[in-house]
């Protein structure tokens, strides 16, 4: 904003200077907000990324506990064919004996 004020209606240099301390602080007022704003919006984009930083985390390990999981139901399901074949062959041999 310009410190010279163009109006005929002000020329009392008290007017004036009402005037132009009034300019200065609207534009401090302004400026003021606009900053409080940004402020405001960074502190709402760092908290978005902290929680996306943590989502991803989380993410990792998910995955690593999934694949720990798929890992042991392999040696469940291993564990369950090998005896549930025994267990059938025990049977089927007890069921031979008794006829």
């Amino acid at each position: 904003m310009s410190g010279k004020i163009y109006s005929p209606l002000i020329q009392d240099p008290l007017t004036k200077k009402y005037y132009r301390q009034k300019a200065k602080l609207h534009e401090g007022i302004v400026l003021t907000a606009q900053q409080q704003f940004i402020s405001d919006l960074t502190k709402e984009r760092d908290d978005y990324k902290t929680q996306r930083d943590t989502l991803i985390d989380d993410i990792a390990v998910l995955r690593g506990n999934n694949e720990r999981l798929e890992r042991e139901n392999e040696c469940e399901k291993e564990w369950f064919y090998k005896y549930s074949c025994e267990l059938e062959h025990i049977v089927k041999h007890e069921r031979d004996t008794i006829k």
